[in-house]
């Protein structure tokens, strides 16, 4: 036996074990407790990161969808301006044609001017006896001719103004004046064509 051996025994020989550098948590000791609160722990933030997922999903679908229904609509828009542009085209091409009517009835029915004037008479809806009609000095000869058998005890006044086209007439009285302009009525008539077609499109 050698000298090292002399001077130990079998009592001062002891296992090496390797040293413990940190302390390590013993998942056998955890009480029932701690164990549900780290179940619950993982399952909120489970749930947390589920629902961000779920919502972030739903954002971009809706994203998608506006995105298709804006493509769509970019499609559609050039249509809707070329119905709008031939509705208007249309109506004032009904203008064109309803101005030449009228004038063509008027120089072959002379009548329909005295039918004409007696209406925007009517349309004072005045008590005055004296009025005084201004029409296109053309028109204003063949009045006065057709006055003088329907005057009805009324005093009109035959006023020549090259200002007045031939399809219409002006009539005022001391406290009134109506204007019988054809482009302005139909004027009219298109602009409320036109805006009832704009209603019937949007509805």
């Amino acid at each position: 036996m050698n000298s090292f051996s002399k001077k130990t025994n079998n009592a001062e020989v002891c296992a090496w074990e390797t040293p413990r550098l940190f302390d390590q948590e013993n998942p056998a000791k955890l009480s029932s407790t701690e164990v549900e609160a780290r179940q619950g722990v993982y399952e909120e933030a489970f749930k947390e990161g589920y629902e961000n997922g779920k919502a972030l999903g739903m954002q971009e679908a809706k994203d998608q969808v506006q995105l298709i229904q804006n493509i769509v609509d970019g499609l559609a828009r050039p249509f809707d301006d070329q119905s709008q542009q031939l509705a208007e085209s249309i109506a004032k091409l009904a203008g064109k044609i309803a101005r030449a009517v009228v004038s063509s009835e008027l120089n072959t029915e002379p009548e329909l001017i005295l039918n004409m004037v007696r209406e925007t008479i009517a349309a004072l809806n005045s008590n005055e006896q004296e009025v005084h009609i201004h029409l296109n000095p053309r028109n204003a000869q063949l009045i006065r001719e057709l006055l003088q058998e329907h005057s009805n005890g009324q005093t009109w006044h035959i006023v020549d103004d090259p200002h007045v086209s031939l399809e219409d007439c002006k009539v005022r009285c001391q406290d009134a004046v109506v204007d019988t302009d054809l482009d302005t009525r139909i004027n009219l008539i298109i602009s409320q064509l036109l805006e009832d077609e704009s209603n019937e499109n949007k509805a």
